[in-house]
């Protein structure tokens, strides 16, 4: 939620992005988690050599194999309620 707020709302760029998690990382929000978002966002994409944060060139969509049509229509031959998957 932070990332996506500082993103979004904050306007931050990842590499500013990663400076603010590995900042705080060295106070009282040190943890794991914030250590390796900071790590993540400091990942650059190797392959274009264009210098691009890697979360910047990662597409935010995924694809649909059916699976999820699939259990929905189990769900509802057996009338078991599956809210979750059908949202």
């Amino acid at each position: 939620k932070a990332y996506e707020m500082l993103r979004t709302l904050g306007g931050c760029s990842a590499d500013e992005l990663e400076t603010i998690f590995k900042d705080w990382n060295k106070g009282a929000l040190d943890s794991f988690l914030i250590e390796i978002t900071g790590k993540i966002l400091g990942q650059k994409d190797n392959i274009a050599k264009n210098n691009k944060s890697m979360v910047e060139v990662i597409l935010d969509q995924s694809g649909s194999k059916g699976t999820g049509m699939w259990t929905m229509e189990e769900a509802a031959r057996r009338g078991v309620p599956a809210p979750t998957i059908a949202a």
